[in-house]
């Protein structure tokens, strides 16, 4: 839908929200530092094309692909 995300910097979030395409990351889990970051998303909108774009490489059908590729490569080498 072209939503930017606001979430934690922990385990692998910063692997799938990538800044400042997909959104924004925070490492303080306060209310404050949500603010903040939704404030700057507010201030600095990003594309939401662009966004929608960047969330499609994780649709169903695009991970499927990519760990079918990742096992390939394991098997074959």
């Amino acid at each position: 839908c072209g939503t930017p995300v606001v979430a934690t910097r922990i385990w692998g979030t910063p692997e799938v929200v990538q800044e400042p395409v997909a959104g924004r990351l925070v490492a303080d889990r306060s209310a404050g530092a949500f603010a903040q970051a939704i404030r700057g998303l507010l201030a600095d909108r990003p594309d939401r094309a662009a966004v929608r774009r960047y969330a499609e490489g994780f649709s169903w059908e695009a991970t499927t692909q990519g760990q079918i590729a990742l096992f390939d490569k394991i098997v074959n080498s």
